[in-house]
């Protein structure tokens, strides 16, 4: 397990696209699909952020078993940094 650290959003998306890029150079093309229209729930707004992470969720659990190791580390990495900010709202 690597180290990851979140400074800011900026971080956070580095992070969402190491894990579509990755998703998607192991011919997974589909999950990236999904996790970009989750992605499009986010508009600024508190509501959208949820959207979001409940879609993510969703598209992790449903493929779970597609994801290897390392994407799905990141992947819960990424949801949970997104719910601790969430809850710090």
């Amino acid at each position: 397990m690597s180290n990851r650290k979140l400074e800011g959003w900026t971080d956070y998306w580095k992070f969402f696209d190491e894990l579509c890029l990755t998703l998607a150079k192991n011919d997974k093309q589909d999950i990236v699909d999904d996790l970009k229209d989750a992605q499009k729930y986010v508009n600024g707004l508190t509501d959208g952020w949820y959207e979001f992470l409940n879609s993510f969720q969703n598209v992790v659990k449903e493929n779970h078993e597609m994801f290897n190791l390392d994407e799905q580390e990141l992947a819960d990495f990424l949801i949970k940094s997104l719910e601790q900010s969430l809850r710090r709202r």
